[in-house]
């Protein structure tokens, strides 16, 4: 995550084991195991990468209590295949 300037923040993804269909992705209240209603949507995974720029600061996503999620295609959307985590700094 990069900042943007103006209150708004770049967020890159990158998964090693892309399943080959375009993955929705999130931002979420967290923790993984107990997701919130995204906050922030994000570009489709396309390839296993995604780069999005949304509007919230770097200070806003940092707070220790949001996650990163994506889905494994929009037709399982129910399926989880990651989650991390935004660190606080």
């Amino acid at each position: 995550m990069t900042s943007a300037g103006d209150g708004r923040t770049t967020v890159v993804l990158q998964l090693s084991n892309p399943p080959g269909a375009p993955q929705p992705a999130h931002v979420h209240p967290g923790p993984c195991g107990d997701l919130g209603d995204p906050i922030a949507g994000l570009q489709n995974l396309v390839d296993g990468r995604s780069e999005s720029t949304v509007s919230m600061s770097l200070d806003e996503l940092r707070t220790g209590d949001l996650v990163v999620h994506a889905h494994k295609s929009e037709a399982e959307f129910e399926i989880s295949v990651a989650c991390a985590t935004i660190p606080a700094p």
